[in-house]
């Protein structure tokens, strides 16, 4: 279960795992213009809802004894994975640095780290290059799309009651004449 703050936050510190490099070289999105050379920007692209209804859960609550309701939903997400450097032909160079985390998202290490935060990689889809000048310097890149899938939850504030005792009386006053005796019912005892 997984929020899209947490999403983020998780992506980052796997790409930086999968790349070997200081998790503050990743950023999301424009996010200015941070001093890391290589850079590593990760773009939203498409998300896909993939279940229909979202799927209810119910969770008893100990100390109030009502239920904690939430809503859950299957989430496929594709992220551009951009990789910026000034260098090229170096260790350091873009070109590099994107296929080591292309393969690095794949290392049990990085799996592991995306399975606790409630994410899977699904593929790797392919990598396109290309170069842009910034002021009086030449910004090598390569960029490569990644599909994951995670489950978003949203819990609901308003916590469900349970009934926890039910009290009947009364009489009916249809010939034959029936009295109903005060019956008592109570939860069952989990």
């Amino acid at each position: 279960m997984t929020t899209p703050a947490q999403f983020r936050t998780a992506l980052v510190a796997a790409v930086a795992l999968a790349g070997e490099i200081t998790p503050t070289a990743v950023v999301w999105g424009n996010a200015g213009h941070p001093i890391a050379n290589p850079l590593v920007r990760l773009l939203a692209g498409a998300e896909l809802d993939c279940t229909n209804d979202p799927r209810e859960v119910l969770t008893p609550d100990a100390e109030t004894g009502l239920l904690d309701k939430s809503l859950s939903t299957l989430r496929e997400v594709t992220v551009q994975i951009r990789v910026e450097s000034t260098s090229c032909a170096t260790a350091e160079d873009a070109y590099a640095l994107s296929g080591w985390i292309s393969i690095g998202l794949a290392l049990d290490s990085v799996t592991a780290a995306l399975a606790a935060a409630g994410i899977e990689l699904i593929e790797n889809l392919s990598s396109t290059d290309l170069s842009f000048q910034s002021g009086d310097q030449i910004i090598y890149c390569r960029t490569f799309d990644a599909r994951f899938r995670y489950e978003l939850t949203r819990a609901d504030p308003t916590a469900i009651g349970v009934i926890e005792h039910v009290q009947i009386s009364g009489e009916v006053t249809a010939p034959p004449l029936i009295t109903t005796p005060v019956t008592q019912y109570d939860k069952p005892a989990a």
